[in-house]
């Protein structure tokens, strides 16, 4: 979230003293009424729009004094120009040092102030990997309080799974945790030969393999029976159910007892009320480093966006999951 600005075009006037009511004075001088409710509260950011609003002080001043006519023209351009924004926006983040601008931003930072804003709404203030991410805009934007529209249910449940409504089966905390269709395809991009999927939920990463031409066998592990049977009618939805083995059991002790070329795994978060600001792997639902003690070397982790990467043994390589929307999803971690 944007901090909150201690001041306003309607504070500055008021200590420059206006001699009259300035949002009266602003109708009068041509604005609509919200164009001037919008100014008297837009946050001062920098010394241009102080200096604005000090010329804009000073002809309301006049104005009131009964000065020249077209003193009104000038006052209505220069309060027009405090509510501009300008063509371009640079856009810069901070946060973890892989955290690029790439799928928010172009590589030289500049966009329109709408995708700045955007930008804002969707990273600023949030927690990734341990930090804080700040979004960083030159010159300053008034953000504003208005945030993307959210999709509707059924759009959500439809990323998940694009045959939903062929009926995919699910329960809650298996449909919270379940990887977005899309996501899927891409964290098991490029994998070949035996695949593990450790914890495999409703399907969703072990679909995406299934799908692989280069995979030859995905062998799915899940301790809910429950949530296996799930899985298990959901590959045949997808028509995959040939191709993975699913296994009730613990996935550490299933993946020491197996040879795979490929390694997925989806650690339990601790679902809606996972912590968003710090998570270790010690948090996690299940040891995570005896996992990765029979793990390939091609493994691939899906960890939750504050996951924080100092806490995983060894050495990985980190990437943000986004949607199409440019959601930040969840992260992932590969063997560097």
């Amino acid at each position: 979230m944007s901090p909150p600005s201690t001041t306003t075009v309607a504070d500055l006037l008021r200590d420059q003293g206006c001699p009259v009511n300035p949002g009266r004075a602003l109708v009068r001088a041509g604005l609509k009424r919200r164009q001037a409710d919008r100014l008297l509260v837009t946050p001062i950011e920098g010394e241009a729009d102080r200096q604005r609003v000090a010329v804009l002080g000073a002809l309301l001043a006049v104005q009131s004094s009964g000065g020249p006519a077209d003193q009104g023209p000038a006052t209505r351009a220069l309060a027009l120009a405090l509510l501009a924004d300008p063509e371009t926006v640079q856009v810069s983040l901070t946060g973890p040092a892989w955290l690029g601008p790439e799928p928010w931003l172009p590589l030289d930072g500049r966009v329109p102030p709408a995708q700045a804003r955007r930008v804002h709404h969707l990273l600023h203030g949030r927690f990734v990997a341990g930090h804080q991410v700040q979004v960083i805009c030159d010159p300053p934007l008034r953000i504003g309080s208005r945030r993307p529209p959210r999709e509707s249910q059924a759009v959500r449940r439809r990323r998940l799974f694009s045959r939903w409504d062929q009926g995919v089966r699910w329960d809650d905390e298996g449909l919270f945790s379940a990887t977005p269709e899309a996501l899927a395809q891409d964290l098991v991009e490029g994998a070949s030969g035996v695949a593990f999927d450790a914890g495999c939920g409703l399907g969703s990463l072990s679909l995406a393999l299934a799908r692989q031409a280069a995979v030859s066998r995905v062998i799915a592990v899940e301790a809910d029976p429950i949530r296996l049977a799930h899985a298990r009618h959901n590959a045949q939805l997808y028509g995959v159910a040939d191709r993975i083995e699913f296994r009730q059991g613990d996935a550490i002790e299933e993946l020491g007892q197996t040879d795979c070329d490929v390694l997925v795994a989806d650690p339990p978060w601790g679902g809606r009320d996972h912590d968003r600001e710090r998570m270790t792997a010690d948090q996690l639902g299940y040891d995570l480093a005896a996992l990765l003690e029979h793990a390939p070397a091609d493994t691939r982790l899906k960890l939750p966006v504050s996951f924080v990467p100092e806490s995983l043994p060894g050495e990985w390589s980190w990437r943000p999951a986004t949607d199409h929307r440019g959601v930040l999803k969840f992260l992932v971690a590969t063997r560097a």
